[in-house]
């Protein structure tokens, strides 16, 4: 109404025109007639009028209907006078869309609507490059439905995008941001939408359009992506998860420093700090950053963990118990790892995982007997879910025992196999009434018992292991051991023991490869007790030292301390049988 009275000149034509519309105002908004009786009191419905009272009232508070209805009003009056459709579309914009006092998403409502007007005052423009960004922006929207040329659509978009305009620039870089989506090109998407949230970071999009930028990242360009979000969006909800996401990326690729100083960005009070100090220890423990690790203790200990919080509550205990070890406090180690196993809280599957990380880093530190007892320990609070660690240890406590007994240190021995029993035995009935139990475990068992004496038991399970195992190296030379007597200084050993104990270590050096450690077991038992026997003593010497020209080290200190002991002694009877 307002265009068409734009054509009556007279004051009073305009004011018959006004009476009329208020008398019957079928069709007419209210702001409609506000607007002409204001022009009807400024002296006319001219161009210039019209504008002037438009902008007026643009000025003024209103709903963005009634400013969208002004604003074509003062297009259409700038028009009339003659003005270039850029230079009116700027304006209009700039009236339209005051900086503050409009929420973000009805200024984005506004915006499209004005470029709807624009296009439809753009119909005789047909280079892409001429259109204003407005009117490109909406003739893309009209025809993106109309089977209409891509390369067209995108040529229009770009023009919206290369506007100086944030509001427009973000709409026409969101557009392509979507068709790239679309179309399979995360990486192409991505940019567009960090660009669209770095030219309008306000825009009610913009949140969601930084989130969807991240995800279809690609690995090359998720750090620029994350940094450039950061920089325009510096409270994003999701940033810290950003930072989350980056490290673990950067971790993947071999930057471990990146990783760990990536993840350290978050802040204490930042709810995925947790993770991060978590993820940032179980780096520095990976990759033996030991100048970190002192730091790290103090940064589990800071973490502020919400009630309820149990796995982050584990993990941090597990870290810490790690961190403690190589640090070498193997004390307050151990105290954690008790703590932690008797927690109610800790599952089931984690008391197995928790015991192998400390009982592993005591024998590390040479002391096995200690990872011994404390599996032990572990074997009082959790009998039944500790028996695979229990067995595991027990084979190790056995080991430790036959390589005292190779040094020639039956205390050691002897304390050992005390320590064990007392903890982790019942009684051989028990022990062998189950078919499942394997032979090295008889064995294992037998030695145990053999080392404090018990040697009747000892060798009822040797039988039973052998009939299990007829050729088991293990049960033969403990057989041996116990026929010859070396635990019991070979007191009361009888002839027939003798014989059948030097037939056993033939056999087991016969059967194993020349200078192993089973081959040297058995030939040094067997050379220790034929000069117990004082048998054959000249060829004793003789095989020594022709061991000694074939293997300079004689299999290792220990067996060579035994080998020079024998050396001694034969030398010894030699002298007196000469005296």
């Amino acid at each position: 109404m307002a265009a068409a009275a734009g054509s009556v000149g007279e004051t009073a034509t305009a004011t018959t025109l006004l009476d009329r519309a208020a008398r019957d105002p079928l069709g007419l908004d209210a702001v409609e007639i506000a607007f002409l009786r204001r022009c009807v009191s400024a002296g006319g419905l001219d161009s210039r009028r019209r504008a002037e009272n438009a902008i007026r009232m643009l000025d003024e508070r209103m709903p963005p209907g009634d400013r969208m209805l002004l604003a074509s009003i003062l297009m259409q009056a700038r028009l009339d006078a003659g003005r270039p459709l850029g230079a009116v579309a700027g304006e209009v914009r700039r009236r339209l869309l005051p900086e503050s006092g409009i929420e973000s998403a009805v200024r984005v409502a506004l915006l499209r609507t004005l470029a709807d007007l624009i296009a439809d005052q753009s119909q005789e423009i047909s280079e892409i490059a001429d259109l204003h960004p407005l009117a490109a922006l909406s003739r893309a929207d009209r025809i993106a439905n109309r089977d209409a040329d891509a390369t067209v659509i995108e040529a229009l978009l770009m023009r919206a995008a290369e506007s100086p305009v944030p509001a427009i620039k973000a709409e026409g870089l969101l557009e392509l941001a979507v068709r790239s989506a679309d179309a399979g090109a995360d990486k192409t998407a991505s940019n567009r939408l960090t660009a669209m949230v770095e030219a309008l970071p306000s825009h009610p999009q913009a949140a969601k359009a930084a989130s969807l930028a991240v995800r279809l990242a690609t690995y090359d360009d998720l750090a620029a992506t994350v940094e450039r979000l950061l920089t325009a969006i510096p409270d994003h909800p999701e940033r810290h998860r950003w930072l989350l996401e980056l490290g673990i990326r950067a971790e993947q690729n071999g930057e471990t420093g990146i990783a760990r100083s990536t993840w350290l960005r978050i802040p204490n009070e930042a709810p995925e700090r947790i993770e991060a100090v978590l993820l940032a220890t179980r780096l520095d423990l990976d990759t033996q950053r030991r100048e970190t690790w002192a730091q790290n203790l103090m940064l589990l200990d800071a973490l502020d963990l919400p009630e309820g919080a149990t796995e982050a509550s584990i993990d941090r205990d597990l870290l810490r118990i790690e961190l403690l070890l190589g640090m070498g406090n193997t004390v307050d180690a151990e105290r954690s790892a008790i703590n932690l196993i008797e927690r109610p809280d800790l599952p089931i599957d984690q008391v197995v995982p928790v015991a192998t990380i400390v009982s592993e880093a005591l024998e590390a530190n040479q002391r096995s007997d200690d990872a011994i007892a404390f599996v032990l320990r572990l074997a009082d609070i959790h009998p039944t879910v500790a028996r695979p660690l229990v067995a595991g240890i027990m084979e190790r406590a056995v080991l430790r025992i036959v390589q005292a007994l190779d040094a020639d240190q039956p205390s050691s021995a002897q304390d050992l196999a005390t320590t064990v029993l007392s903890r982790g035995w019942t009684d051989v009935e028990t022990f062998t009434r189950s078919q499942d139990t394997t032979p090295s475990a008889l064995v294992g068992a037998a030695w145990l018992l053999a080392t404090v004496a018990r040697y009747e038991e000892a060798a009822t399970l040797v039988d039973i292991a052998l009939e299990r195992a007829p050729d088991g190296l293990e049960p033969l030379f403990l057989r041996a051991v116990l026929r010859g007597g070396r635990l019991n200084d070979r007191r009361e050993i009888s002839e027939e023991d003798a014989r059948l104990a030097l037939a056993d270590l033939s056999r087991i050096a016969a059967g194993t490869s020349r200078g192993s450690t089973w081959w040297w077991r058995a030939e040094i038992e067997r050379l220790e007790l034929l000069v117990a026997l004082d048998l054959d003593l000249a060829r004793v010497g003789d095989r020594i030292e022709r061991w000694r020209r074939q293997f300079p080290s004689l299999g290792g200190p220990d067996f060579a301390r035994r080998l020079r002991r024998l050396e001694r002694v034969i030398a010894d009877r030699e002298r007196s049988d000469t005296d």
